[in-house]
C-alpha cells in the first residue's frame, strides 16, 4: 500500500472537520460560546462590584480617619494649651517656693553663723558680763559670779535647764524642716516631669493619628487603582466578546448559508 502524502492527510483532516460542522454542532458551539461569554461577563461584573464596594469602604474609612485625626488634633491642641498653663503656674509656684526655701536656708545659715560668733565671744567675756548675758537669756534667773563659777536662784536654774532641753528638739525640727522643703521641691519637679511626659505622649498620639490617616489615604489610592484596573479589564473583555461573537457569526453565516 502506497504511503499517504502530507497533503492527502491534510485533506482527510479537513473532510473530517467539515463533517463535524453540521447544524447541530454549530448550534452547540454557539451555545458554549454564549455560555462562556455570559459567565465571563457575570464574573467581571462581580469583580467590578467588589472593587466598587472596596472603594466605598476605603473612602468611608479615609473620611472617618481624617475626621478623627482633625478632632484629635484640635483636642490635643486645647489640652496642650491647658497643660502649658498648668505647667507655667506650677513652674511659677516652684520658683516662688524655691526662692522662699533659699531665703529660709540663708536665714538659718546666717543665724547659725551669728550663733557661732556669739558663742566664741561669750567665752571671752568677763564673769560679770557672762552673768548679765545669762540673765538676759533667762529673765527669771538671778546670776552672780563667784571665784569658782556662778550662783543662780532656783527658778532661774529650772528655767535655764528647761531652755537647754529645748535645744536638741529645735535642732531636730530645723533639720526635719530642711528635709521637708527639699522633698517638696523634688515632688514639684517630679510633677512637672509627669506633665511633660503626658504632653509628649499626646503629641505622639497626634503623630500616630497622622500616620493612620496617611495609611488610610494610601489604601484608598490602592483600591481606586484596583478599581481602574478592573474597569480596563472589563472593557477588554467586552471587546474580546465582540470579536468572538463576530467570528462566530461569520462561521455560522458560511456554513449555514445565511
Amino acid at each position: 500500500m502506497a504511503p499517504i502524502s502530507f497533503k492527502a492527510e491534510v485533506g482527510i483532516v479537513e473532510q473530517k472537520f467539515l463533517a463535524l460542522l453540521d447544524l447541530k454542532h454549530i448550534i452547540l458551539v454557539m451555545a458554549l460560546v454564549a455560555a462562556g461569554l455570559t459567565a465571563t461577563y457575570l464574573w467581571q461584573d462581580r469583580q467590578v462590584k467588589i472593587a466598587e464596594g472596596k472603594q466605598a469602604v476605603a473612602e468611608a474609612v479615609a473620611k472617618q480617619a481624617a475626621d478623627d485625626a482633625k478632632k484629635s488634633a484640635a483636642d490635643n491642641t486645647l489640652l496642650q494649651q491647658q497643660k502649658d498653663i498648668v505647667i507655667a503656674q506650677l513652674q511659677a509656684s516652684n520658683d516662688t517656693l524655691a526662692k522662699a526655701n533659699q531665703s529660709l536656708k540663708d536665714a538659718i545659715q546666717a543665724e547659725s553663723f551669728a550663733l557661732a560668733n556669739q558663742q566664741a565671744k561669750t567665752k571671752t567675756l568677763p564673769p560679770t558680763e557672762q552673768a548679765a548675758l545669762w540673765q538676759t537669756l533667762v529673765p527669771s534667773a538671778v546670776v552672780a559670779p563667784t571665784t569658782t563659777g556662778f550662783t543662780i536662784n532656783q527658778q532661774g536654774g529650772v528655767d535655764t535647764l528647761v531652755n537647754l532641753e529645748e535645744l536638741p528638739v529645735d535642732r531636730t525640727k530645723i533639720a526635719q524642716l530642711s528635709t521637708a522643703l527639699a522633698n517638696d521641691e523634688q515632688t514639684i519637679k517630679n510633677d512637672a516631669g509627669i506633665l511633660q511626659a503626658e504632653k509628649d505622649k499626646h503629641t505622639s498620639d497626634v503623630a500616630n493619628d497622622g500616620k493612620q490617616l496617611i495609611a488610610a489615604q494610601d489604601e484608598t489610592k490602592k483600591v481606586q487603582a484596583e478599581f481602574t484596573t478592573y474597569k480596563h479589564k472589563a472593557r477588554k473583555n467586552v471587546i474580546k466578546a465582540f470579536v468572538v461573537g463576530y467570528v462566530a457569526g461569520l462561521v455560522t453565516h458560511k456554513f449555514l448559508g445565511i
